[in-house]
């Protein structure tokens, strides 16, 4: 199964667009089950069609062609006082952070709380 959705872009792992058009592609038993169909963006503009495993991948090893979902936003609240963090929230929901920041604030009314979008993309490391 796959959580690649028909009509949604994504990105491959090198940057470019990736329209998908096809999750349920019929392949010989035989061959590699290359199931996604998507158009790519390539250098020149124009669209290369793709084809890819129910993962993403083009094959079994990380190419710059892979195909990828797009990496869950999470938020980090912290109370952090003279460089030293006191407490800290991950907060995998926007509409939360406001509250983590109130629960700290309240626990530690002295101290500075910070908020941080974290990247969890392979690449931002």
């Amino acid at each position: 199964m796959t959580k690649f959705e028909v009509g949604k872009t994504y990105k491959t792992r090198d940057g470019r667009e990736a329209r998908v058009i096809c999750i349920d592609r019929k392949v010989p038993s035989d061959a590699t089950p290359a199931q996604i169909v998507a158009l790519v963006t390539m250098k020149n503009g124009f669209e290369g069609v793709h084809t890819y495993r129910s993962d993403g991948s083009k094959g079994w090893e990380h190419t710059p062609g892979d195909l990828l979902l797009p990496a869950p936003k999470v938020w980090v609240v912290a109370a952090v006082e003279d460089g030293e963090c006191k407490d800290a929230f991950h907060v995998y929901r926007e509409n939360y952070v406001d509250e983590f920041r109130e629960l700290l604030t309240r626990q530690f009314p002295s101290v500075t709380i910070i908020t941080k979008e974290v990247d969890l993309t392979e690449d931002s490391k």
